[in-house]
């Protein structure tokens, strides 16, 4: 629901704002940010981190270098963190009342890396959204 909200809500608080990214988006553009929001995915299953600071830090600078790259508005960003600080309480809030659960007291350090992840796959769709976007008007236009 979140990720619908993120796709349609980048291109409708765009044009509220007035606001477009620095980059313009098109398709091998966001070819590229779906990779690397996949090779974060990855680099925090794969990698061993000292501790949940260190793999914290890390996602954290890498989700910010994403949205530098890739989207640079502020609405983005507020997109963005509104969005990530909602399903990141939904899922603690879903562990504290017995809904779901960690098989370990930390499962993976999933505190540390859960709101990273979430940022950048908020990003990641509102890229995709804002090329499905762009798309639509470019095929309003042509008829």
């Amino acid at each position: 629901s979140s990720g619908i909200n993120a796709e349609y809500g980048y291109p409708t608080v765009d044009s509220i704002y007035g606001q477009k990214p620095v980059m313009q988006c098109d398709w091998p553009y966001l070819i590229k940010c779906i990779i690397i929001y996949f090779g974060i995915n990855h680099a925090c299953m794969k990698l061993d981190y000292m501790n949940s600071l260190q793999l914290s830090l890390t996602l954290t600078t890498l989700s910010l270098m994403m949205w530098w790259l890739f989207d640079r508005t502020v609405c983005g960003l507020a997109v963005g963190v509104v969005s990530t600080f909602f399903l990141t309480s939904l899922s603690q809030l879903l562990v504290y009342h017995g809904f779901a659960s960690y098989e370990r007291p930390d499962f993976f350090f999933l505190r540390s890396w859960l709101p990273s992840l979430m940022f950048g796959a908020v990003i990641t769709i509102g890229t995709i959204g804002r090329q499905l976007s762009a798309f639509k008007l470019s095929h309003l236009h042509d008829e």
